[in-house]
């Protein structure tokens, strides 16, 4: 009977282990046919229409590739990001560009970016963002069109920015670049150092890792 029991528990235990793969491969962009991993240190990443917070004279740069309905970039926003936001950008040694990368299997991941890229249009892009990846287990398409009207936003402006199909091209756009440099899960950050509007990669680091990580590789390239 104690062995069934044990056979019992191993059974549950791999069961569970399986549901945690599955979900964390839902958390990932597809990568298209003979995809590279994340490119080497070294490359040139634009930050043209990226949205950014911070210097933008400063040496260092943080370009993040995200998803607002991926449950590890929630936990990156939520536990590493303000950290390194308050010790590194409000001090102005770093700038901050996120970059969007909605999944397709994230069914409200498009919209959420949408609205946030409309709301940077009106100065509320980071209320927006924190906010969203706060809330993301409540996303529904409803949920994300009633919140909307309580960030203070223009609705007309808002409205018209949804519906614009520049909006579109620009998330595409990101989606391209991520592929183009081998960005195959998100959150995907690369730390670099700035010169005008191009970073120069040192280190590529996916996923939710602890704030040290990212802290580590910044104060590399601030010494």
């Amino acid at each position: 009977m104690f062995k069934s029991v044990l056979e019992t528990l191993a059974n549950i235990a791999l069961l569970v282990l399986c549901a945690l793969g599955i979900w964390m491969y839902a958390s990932r962009p597809p990568a298209p046919a003979g995809a590279a991993p994340l490119k080497p240190p070294g490359v040139l990443v634009s930050l043209d229409e990226a949205t950014a917070l911070g210097n933008p004279s400063a040496n260092v740069a943080l370009v993040i590739f995200s998803d607002f309905q991926c449950p590890f970039c929630s936990e990156f926003a939520t536990e590493s990001l303000p950290s390194l936001i308050q010790k590194y950008v409000v001090p102005g040694k770093v700038l901050l560009a996120f970059r969007q990368l909605p999944i397709a299997s994230h069914r409200h991941a498009r919209q959420a970016a949408t609205l946030a890229l409309c709301a940077g249009q009106q100065g509320q892009f980071w209320t927006v963002h924190d906010d969203l990846f706060k809330n993301q287990r409540s996303f529904t398409t409803e949920w994300l069109t009633e919140r909307a009207k309580t960030y203070n936003l223009d609705a007309a402006k808002l409205q018209m920015c949804v519906n614009s199909p520049e909006i579109a091209v620009r998330i595409d756009s990101d989606m391209k670049l991520a592929q183009k440099y081998g960005v195959r899960s998100t959150p995907s950050v690369f730390v670099g150092t700035l010169t005008g509007t191009k970073v120069r990669v040192t280190k590529a680091i996916a996923g939710a890792q602890p704030t040290d990580v990212f802290g580590r590789a910044i104060d590399a390239l601030l010494k």
